[in-house]
């Protein structure tokens, strides 16, 4: 037997469908510039989305725009402003 789902999980699994393809593309391009790399590289002590333009040679709507969308879709965590 299948468990019902509440309104509330029934909309949030609707909308992690119809946000897939943006998370795909977006994640797709963190990849090709080397962000996901970056944080990884980073470590425990982490990088600020400043370090990330610096480093990757990224305009800031880019870096910060990416990482808003690594965050929101659980690829990043951010503590004191690093990634």
């Amino acid at each position: 037997m299948s468990k019902k789902l509440t309104m509330v999980e029934a909309k949030s699994l609707a909308q992690a469908i119809a946000f897939a393809p943006l998370t795909f593309q977006a994640v797709r391009a963190m990849l090709a510039f080397g962000i996901i790399k970056a944080v990884d590289e980073a470590g425990p002590r982490g990088i600020s989305v400043a370090e990330l333009e610096r480093k990757l040679k990224l305009p800031h709507y880019t870096a910060a725009t990416l990482t808003e969308a690594g965050l929101t879709c659980g690829i990043f965590e951010e503590a004191s402003g690093r990634l």
